[in-house]
């Protein structure tokens, strides 16, 4: 009987167990989830590592769709003032055109060039093509055009993956829909 009522020197009884985790099991835990959300961050900044290298690439290449539009839209506005001059157009479509392109060339921003090139592409797909028969977009032009359009999709494709995902609940990221042409 004496030894059931042996105390440890701290004076608990040895056989019992305290409830709960053990501080090894909560350090684990504890190290495992940190573990876990540094690994996330890291995944999320390498994915907008990419997005952004996708990105600056468009960007980019929409500097040299916009000087070939600018060059193109010249031409279209020389055409435009010739018909304006044998007067067989319709002045308001003419002033409407000169307009959008004036803004478009003092545009630097890549997101508000690209909504006045889309306005002038509207334009030109609205216009009476007996009255202004504006010349055809060059093949370079197109090229470039194509070019672009392949790394907008590029960009899609990150975003609607997994990661791209997570990183539009962090980050506002609006999804860039392609450019086309009306010629």
């Amino acid at each position: 009987m004496a030894s059931e009522n042996v105390k440890n020197s701290v004076g608990e009884d040895p056989d019992t167990t305290t409830p709960g985790i053990s501080g090894r099991k909560l350090t684990a835990a504890v190290l495992i989830m940190l573990l876990l959300i540094c690994a996330t961050l890291a995944y999320l900044l390498l994915m907008y590592d990419r997005l952004d290298k996708i990105r600056n690439q468009s960007n980019a290449r929409w500097r040299e769709v916009a000087n070939l539009l600018d060059q193109d839209y010249l031409a279209c506005s020389q055409k435009l003032m010739a018909v304006t001059q044998s007067a067989k157009s319709n002045a308001t479509t003419i002033s409407k055109f000169q307009e959008v392109t004036d803004r478009f060339r003092t545009t630097a921003e890549v997101r508000q060039q690209r909504e006045q090139a889309e306005e002038v592409e509207q334009l030109c797909a609205a216009a009476d093509d007996a009255l202004l028969e504006l010349p055809a977009a060059t093949l370079a032009l197109q090229q470039k055009v194509q070019s672009y359009n392949e790394l907008l999709q590029q960009e899609r494709q990150l975003l609607e993956s997994f990661g791209g995902q997570m990183l539009r609940v962090f980050v506002a990221l609006p999804i860039r829909q392609d450019f086309l042409l009306a010629r």
